[in-house]
């Protein structure tokens, strides 16, 4: 699809630095990709983060699992939707900290350990997987 100067446009990419705080509705996230595979755009999320600061939960990070699962089982699997992209590995180097402060925003903890969201990442790829099949 063309823009307006003529330069084709093949595809879109979705930030999603999110806070788990006040993460968007899976149906949104999904309403948008849809709308913009109807316009003919490939669609992946290219930069996805979940800053779990100033949570007042008893387990923030259970609640960042749930928000990166819901996030990307709402559109991993669905046509159109080409891929994802995580914005750091590990907790102990994220732009996160400089902007916002300390967030722990990633799969990965300061020590490279996984945490529950890696899990809840893999858990929603898995199943975008095996409804492909």
């Amino acid at each position: 699809m063309p823009d307006d100067a003529g330069v084709p446009v093949h595809g879109v990419g979705l930030q999603m630095h999110l806070r788990a705080a006040r993460p968007p509705k899976p149906a949104a996230i999904a309403a948008s990709v849809a709308r913009l595979v109807r316009l003919g755009l490939e669609v992946r999320i290219t930069e996805m983060d979940v800053r779990i600061r100033r949570i007042r939960r008893k387990d923030p990070l259970a609640l960042q699992r749930r928000v990166y699962h819901d996030a990307i089982a709402a559109c991993a699997g669905m046509p159109g939707f080409a891929g994802l992209t995580f914005w750091g590995v590990s907790d102990r180097h994220s732009w996160v900290h400089g902007e916002f402060g300390q967030g722990a925003p990633l799969l990965f903890d300061r020590d490279y350990a996984p945490k529950p969201a890696y899990f809840g990442a893999r858990d929603a790829l898995a199943a975008a997987q095996k409804g492909l099949q």
